[in-house]
């Protein structure tokens, strides 16, 4: 038997040229059963260099355990190539049916090497759904703990494959939602509820996270998708309405005020916090389209004349007057606003 680990530690610092010059004669003068290849392709890809690598596959003929090595290797190494094209060109021009791709896969994950399994699943000839399936059903892989990982890295054309070719049930669905709610990726929460049985998942904490985005409040587009789903027995509604008052999302009011009887809902709060954050138009149409005797109108004004003075809206307070019983109007409060603003 050739001993390759020899003989590739002496030509290893004579570069490419002299490692691919003893390939091209160990493939032309070597009987084959004298060449341990899984070790060749073992030394090969210790060079890190990608085209080495092909030049191997393309003159010796390896058997599936040594292209599983290489496989394995560029998974976990940074190479003097580009390893992802490496990757690319085994999937397009060597047989993998009876490559192990699961022990691929699972060491992509636990390596983090998420492009990498990406360009491996877009590449393979099998079809992906398939390969992922049954790497799920016999356990050869943590699909749970997979997709968890691609979504702490925001992969998000690996986690749309991950969706779509697996059974929600062999992974943490919610956590992919919540995830989904907080890094705004809108086409995934769909998908989740148009997919997802919704009693497997924790939709009010989902509504909870796209409401209190911190500094920069609720997320419009996720606020208004949750909303168009039969979810309003599983979310806080008056949790919801009281935190888009204070945005100020009109739209969003009156999505929830369409889907919900406004007598079931606390307008009188709503009301409150709108004119405290002084939000002429959402007060507007609330007066407009809401029954009024749902609100405390002397309440309203008053959170209107008291709230921070670079949010005054004089327009709200001259349009609440008018709803308002002047008997109940904290006049001496209205007076000093009136001298200030002179």
């Amino acid at each position: 038997m050739l001993d390759i680990k020899e003989v590739f530690n002496k030509l290893y610092k004579k570069g490419r040229r002299s490692i691919e010059s003893l390939l091209k004669w160990i493939g032309t003068n070597v009987e084959k059963e004298k060449i341990n290849t899984l070790e060749m392709s073992n030394q090969v890809c210790l060079t890190e260099d990608s085209e080495v690598v092909k030049y191997l596959i393309k003159n010796i003929d390896l058997g599936p355990l040594d292209v599983m090595s290489v496989l394995l290797s560029s998974m976990n190494s940074n190479w003097q190539g580009d390893n992802k094209d490496l990757i690319q060109w085994i999937c397009s021009n060597v047989d993998l049916k009876q490559i192990n791709i699961i022990k691929i896969i699972d060491k992509a994950c636990e390596e983090e090497r998420y492009d990498e399994l990406e360009i491996l699943l877009k590449n393979i000839k099998e079809n992906s759904n398939t390969v992922l399936q049954n790497a799920s059903d016999y356990d050869k892989l943590d699909m749970r703990e997979a997709v968890r990982s691609v979504c702490v890295v925001e992969k998000m054309e690996l986690l749309e494959c991950f969706l779509y070719n697996i059974d929600h049930s062999l992974y943490d669905v919610h956590h992919v939602l919540k995830d989904s709610c907080r890094y705004g990726w809108t086409h995934i929460v769909k998908w989740l509820l148009d997919n997802t049985e919704h009693s497997s998942l924790d939709i009010s904490s989902a509504m909870h996270t796209v409401l209190h985005r911190e500094f920069v409040g609720p997320d419009n587009t996720l606020v208004g998708l949750l909303l168009q789903y039969p979810i309003h027995d599983k979310v806080d509604v008056a949790e919801i309405i009281k935190e888009c008052c204070w945005w100020g999302l009109l739209n969003l009011v009156q999505l929830i005020c369409e889907k919900n009887d406004h007598k079931k809902l606390d307008m009188k709060e709503a009301m409150n916090t709108a004119c405290s954050r002084s939000h002429f138009d959402l007060v507007d149409w609330m007066l407009a389209y809401i029954e009024n005797n749902l609100f405390d109108m002397p309440t309203a004004f008053d959170k209107a004349i008291h709230a921070d003075f670079d949010d005054l809206n004089a327009s709200l307070i001259l349009l609440l007057k008018d709803y308002t019983d002047h008997k109940l109007i904290d006049m001496k409060h209205l007076l000093t606003i009136g001298c200030k603003q002179c």
